[in-house]
Formats: structure tokens, C-alpha cells, sequence
């Protein structure tokens, strides 16, 4: 049955906290990649976390049980990730917020399936995982959804020819993107001859070469690229640096966390795509992002806000079905409208989400809706 689930905040004081109140904490895990380059995703992920945590013990936690994070970083390795996930699940952990990166999801997730582990991903975009009945959840959009609205953006333009690059050594997520870039143009009636797609390993001289010379070539006005915000940025400030006339049109993955990488901050041919409401005004998302801000010292992003719902979507599962068993938390989450602290959207029978995505231009080092 459809349900709707809205999240706020509490700011009671709780006065009796010594009264009536069970001495054992909820044990609640959180595992991301928050070493190496591919941190920052990570790290607002974790702070989004423990915000919502925060907030929820100071209002009496789960159920009269305060909450205790535990944390963990897989590295963005696959036997790591499984090897935390059991880690924490031997300290009493049955539900875990994460992972960050898609690279190590089909692992997790059947580690999760195995061990009886409920996990709910802020940022596993991958369509491996899409339209299956598993110990999922997750509150990002699948890729190739996303890979389709960006490339129908790109088409909107007539570009004359586009280079779309992707990372790959996160081939799970990237290609799906690749897969929709190349359906839209065929559909929309390019020729095979009107776009190339280039793979490419982070921190390869070569490949990165490559790419800057198809670049100064002339032959591209259009740049798609998947991949991570700081392998984006090295191609956004060469073309900048450069004069290169391109459009350039960024996944969520390249958008997160980008603005602090590049040179510029006015870049009106520069196309982000986030599901994030960089307009909302509701007192609640202005209280949570001055908290945020005033906490970490930078502004909430899309995984970060997402993060954070997925604390409150377990606080508001566990009070109501009065109890901690991961099966009656996810039928309870699955299938249900969520009125999240930024936007609304949607989680499905199968645990995946339904949402638009906003294109964002950067203007004075912020991202504003683009006037296309």
C-alpha cells in the first residue's frame, strides 16, 4: 500500500532523561569510502549522518534508545566493504547507511542479503542493482535514468559533435550511463559518427592526454563526462584555461563537491545535474543547512541531505512498527512517498527511487538553476 513519510526535526528538550529509558544504545552503522580520492562523497554522507543523529539523541533517540554510530571506511574496496559490514554486524549493527560508492555495490549487497543486513545508500546509483527485491535501499537516482536526462539536455542543443568520458574503474555506475547516452542519440537519430565515447583510468597520463588533445581539437562543442568531481574538474579547468568553446555536462558524481576543485566560478557553459533543490527555502531545510554549515563548515549537498533523510525514514520505521527487525523496517520504508528536509520523491516496491533531476549552471562559486 503507498504510504507517505515525512521527516522533520525535533527540538523538544527531553527532561526526564533518566526515567523509563533503556540502558542499551541502537547500534547504527555507517560504512563509505572516506579515504582517498574518491572521499568527498563519503564525507558529506557521514556528516549528514551524524547530524541526524545528533538531532534524534538529543530528542531521546530510537524508541528511548540512544543511538551509537558506528563508523567504518571500505576504501572503495569490495572484500573491505563485506569485511566491515561483518564487522559491525558482530557489534550488534543490523542496519547500515551506505555505501558511497557504486564500485563496491553488487558485493555489499550480497554480503547485506546473506547476513541479514538492511542498507540504505544515499548514493548507490548503479542499475545492477534496479528492480530487485533485496536488502537495498536507496535514496539517490538510478543512472540511466540520470544518463538519459542529461543526454536529452544535450540533444535539446543540436550539438554537432560530442565526446562523452567515462571512468573506468567504476564501470558499474559509469556505464550505464554510457549505455543511455548511446540509446538517446540513436533514438534521437544521430549517426554513430556524430559522438565518441572514451573510457578512462584516473591518474593515467595517457589517457588524460588523449583526452585534452581531442579536446583542443575543435572537433567536439560538447563534453559529457561521468566520473568522480575531481577527475572532472581536471578537464573543466583545461578547457577554461584553454578558450575551448564546449559545453560541458556533469553527472551528480562529477557535480558533487566540484565548485572547490575548479578555477572558475562563473561558468555558464558548464551544466550540472543534481536531484537537489538549491532553491528551497522552508524553514526546516534553512535550519538544517545553517546547522550544517555551522557544524562542518561547508554547505549541504545532494548526498549529504540524502544521508540525513535516511535517519530520520529509520527513526520514523523502527517508532512505528515498535521494533528493530530489518524485514518489518524495510516493508515499512519500500513502496512509500517521502517528504524529505530538500524535496520530495519516491521509493519504490523494490527500494529504488523515482525523482527529477535539476540542471545548474555555477555562478559566483554556487550552483543556480540553469535558464534552459
Amino acid at each position: 500500500m503507498k504510504k507517505t513519510l515525512i521527516l522533520f526535526m525535533f527540538f523538544s528538550i527531553t527532561f526526564l532523561a533518566g526515567c523509563n529509558q533503556k540502558e542499551e544504545t541502537y547500534k547504527l552503522g555507517f560504512i563509505g569510502t572516506l579515504s582517498g580520492q574518491y572521499a568527498e562523497v563519503a564525507l558529506a554522507e557521514m556528516y549528514g549522518v551524524q547530524l541526524a543523529v545528533s538531532e534524534i539523541n538529543a530528542d531521546g533517540g530510537f524508541n528511548g534508545q540512544k543511538i551509537e554510530l558506528l563508523v567504518r571506511d571500505d576504501e572503495a574496496d569490495s572484500l573491505l566493504a563485506v569485511e566491515m559490514q561483518n564487522e559491525l554486524k558482530e557489534e550488534g549493527v543490523n542496519v547500515i547507511i551506505g555505501h558511497s560508492l557504486s564500485i563496491v555495490a553488487s558485493d555489499a549487497v550480497k554480503n547485506a542479503n546473506e547476513n541479514d543486513i538492511l542498507l540504505l545508500s544515499p548514493s548507490f546509483g548503479t542499475d545492477l542493482l534496479t528492480g530487485i527485491d533485496d536488502n537495498l535501499i536507496r535514496n539517490v537516482a538510478t543512472v540511466r535514468y540520470e544518463g538519459q536526462f542529461i543526454s536529452e539536455k544535450i540533444i535539446e542543443n543540436n550539438p554537432e559533435k560530442v565526446l562523452m568520458i567515462h571512468d573506468l574503474d567504476n564501470v558499474v555506475l559509469t556505464s550505464y550511463h554510457v549505455e543511455a547516452f548511446e540509446e538517446s542519440f540513436e533514438n534521437a537519430g544521430f549517426d554513430a559518427s556524430d559522438y565518441t565515447v572514451k573510457g578512462f583510468t584516473p591518474d593515467n597520463v595517457t589517457d588524460q592526454t588523449d583526452i585534452e588533445t581531442m579536446l583542443s581539437s575543435g572537433m567536439y562543442d560538447t563534453l559529457f563526462i561521468a566520473a568522480s568531481n575531481n577527475d572532472s574538474a581536471i578537464y573543466v579547468n583545461y578547457i577554461k584555461s584553454n578558450n575551448i568553446e564546449c559545453d560541458v555536462h556533469l553527472t551528480s558524481w562529477a557535480s558533487t563537491g566540484l565548485i572547490n576543485s575548479i578555477e572558475s566560478k562563473n561558468t555558464s557553459n558548464i551544466f550540472a545535474y543534481i536531484n537537489f533543490d538549491v532553491y528551497n527555502t522552508t524553514n526546516s531545510f534553512l535550519v538544517f543547512s545553517k546547522s550544517y554549515h555551522d557544524t562542518y563548515g561547508k554547505e549541504p549537498n545532494m548526498v549529504a541531505v540524502n544521508a540525513y533523510d535516511f535517519v530520520y525514514i529509520l527513526r520514523d520505521a523502527i517508532d512505528e512498527v515498535g521494533s528493530e527487525d530489518i524485514d518489518l523496517i524495510k516493508n515499512y520504508i519500500i513502496d512509500s512517498d517521502i517528504v524529505g528536509i530538500n524535496s520530495n520523491y519516491r521509493i519504490d516496491q523494490y527500494g529504488d527511487n523515482v525523482r527529477e533531476h535539476i540542471q545548474l549552471v555555477i555562478e559566483d562559486g554556487e550552483y543556480v538553476k540553469s535558464e534552459e
